[in-house]
């Protein structure tokens, strides 16, 4: 799938405040954190499918 400029900054940006979180209180996916991001990539557009938090971290990662 491909994302416009504004979609990847959000992407970003929402990656960045995970990874901060994340690192300040060492709360994991066990925590469900990434259904936020799950969630904007899905507003995009975004149909892929993603078994597990780290699948949804390394599509960001590759996007970004």
């Amino acid at each position: 799938m491909k994302f416009d400029q504004q979609e990847i900054e959000q992407l970003r940006k929402a990656y960045n405040e995970l990874m901060i979180e994340r690192s300040m209180f060492g709360s994991g996916s066990a925590y469900g954190d990434h259904y936020e991001i799950v969630r904007l990539l899905r507003s995009f557009g975004c149909r892929d499918r993603f078994e597990a938090s780290a699948q949804v971290m390394n599509y960001i990662e590759y996007v970004i």
